[in-house]
């Protein structure tokens, strides 16, 4: 057995039996050894929590969706997000794929509030009035490989908990909590019959959907590198401005961090330690958010992981630091002097450099500065394989990260205390 992070809501396995990936209030996915029961890796993104996930037909994809309205798609073997299906304006109840794996049925519920759902940090609890009294739902069906989507099918009054395809692909079941199975004919075209039946299952019929020509995804069609405009894209979203107060209400210190799962914040330990409270403010908005709890440090690698209140912001995929070449491409994101928020930086990796005994840095030569301690540095695939700490003021351009690996495990000890 194995212990996730926050409640699981839903679990897969792969298609050869050999890995389980499960999805948890706390917006972590997570793949596990299904022989040796051993954790593999988490994959992180969702900025709420994850209501379903599921393996594609061969294996190498996983879809997911859940409460932050997306549904997401991921490289199996190395975890990295591959693409982001159209955020609707509802939450994401269920993901399937269709058995050739060329389609995906997302099902989805209009307009459900975020009180009606547990947030691991506030302990609310579900409400089931609330749920069973909802309008209405909706299921979606998209092409895996463009990303697109080909048909919304409308449930009767009632939101989706369930979908699913047939062995054969040729049908979708959906069902909610108005005790009323719906089924969609994929392949018939004719209009839809509105007409119920005795055993209230209501037939429906949808337009031609599948292509001879579709291709099937594989992550390596979606796995080159992105541009430096990408990256920027991605890791301004993510990144906050940290600024810490004395007891009177007086900044004392700021730098910079980025978000890690649902309300947390990756950063240095020397950013916030010595400050009485503190807020964060997401790169170009004004909204600030109370540092809630320092959930956990490490001293020794100069980190800290925080948790706000109140916000929601897509997460940054955590890279191998390991695997890191000297020459690599990297680049920055920082809030230099703590005013000049959303500074992105590019370099090369340097060097491996041994900080202390069983400690090391990634010498980078991407310009950081005051006020950037804390910030994403970033891979080409916009992965973090490292957390800007230091530079040397004696020599030029002599700037260090503390690898992404030594974050992977704090965020580890956080995962194993839920």
């Amino acid at each position: 057995s194995g212990r996730a992070r926050g409640a699981v809501n839903s679990v897969w396995f792969s298609q050869d039996s050999k890995t389980i990936v499960s999805g948890s209030m706390g917006g972590i996915i997570e793949l596990w050894d299904a022989v040796t029961k051993k954790h593999l890796r988490q994959l992180i993104g969702h900025t709420s929590a994850v209501n379903s996930v599921c393996f594609s037909p061969n294996g190498k994809i996983i879809a997911s969706g859940g409460k932050d309205k997306a549904v997401r798609l991921w490289d199996a073997i190395t975890g990295k997000q591959l693409k982001t299906l159209n955020r609707d304006k509802s939450w994401v109840t269920s993901v399937c794929f269709s058995p050739d794996g060329k389609m995906i049925a997302c099902g989805r519920g209009e307009d459900i509030e975020s009180d009606m759902a547990t947030d691991i940090f506030r302990g609310i609890e579900w409400s089931n009035s609330s749920i069973a009294n909802h309008p209405e739902g909706i299921v979606e069906l998209w092409d895996t490989a463009a990303g697109k989507q080909l048909k919304t099918l409308n449930r009767d009054k009632s939101w989706v908990t369930s979908v699913c395809f047939s062995p054969d692909g040729k049908t979708i079941a959906s069902g909610g909590p108005n005790d009323i199975i719906l089924l969609w004919d994929i392949p018939s075209v004719g209009a839809p019959t509105s007409e119920r039946v005795p055993v209230a299952i209501q037939q429906g019929t949808t337009s031609q959907l599948l292509q001879e020509n579709v291709e099937t995804l594989t992550p390596q069609e979606i796995t080159k590198p992105l541009t430096p405009q990408e990256i920027a894209e991605t890791a301004l979203a993510s990144t906050v401005l940290i600024v810490m107060e004395d007891s009177n209400g007086q900044p004392l210190n700021s730098g910079s961090g980025f978000f890690v799962g649902s309300s947390m914040i990756a950063t240095n330990l020397h950013v916030v330690k010595d400050g009485f409270k503190g807020y964060v403010k997401r790169v170009g908005m004004n909204t600030r958010y109370p540092i809630v709890k320092i959930v956990v440090t490490d001293s020794r690698q100069d980190l800290a992981i925080l948790r706000v209140s109140d916000v929601e912001a897509p997460s940054l995929a955590l890279g191998d630091s390991d695997i890191v070449k000297t020459g690599d491409p990297i680049y920055a994101v920082g809030n230099p002097a703590g005013f000049l928020e959303g500074t992105f930086t590019e370099g090369n990796v340097s060097g491996m450099r041994e900080f202390q005994i069983g400690s090391k840095r990634i010498q980078i030569s991407a310009p950081i500065s005051e006020g950037s301690s804390g910030g994403p540095v970033l891979n080409n695939k916009a992965e973090v394989i490292g957390v800007a700490v230091s530079t040397f003021r004696g020599g030029q351009n002599l700037n260090f990260a503390v690898p992404s690996n030594y974050l992977s495990e704090l965020l580890n000890k956080v995962r194993r205390k839920k």
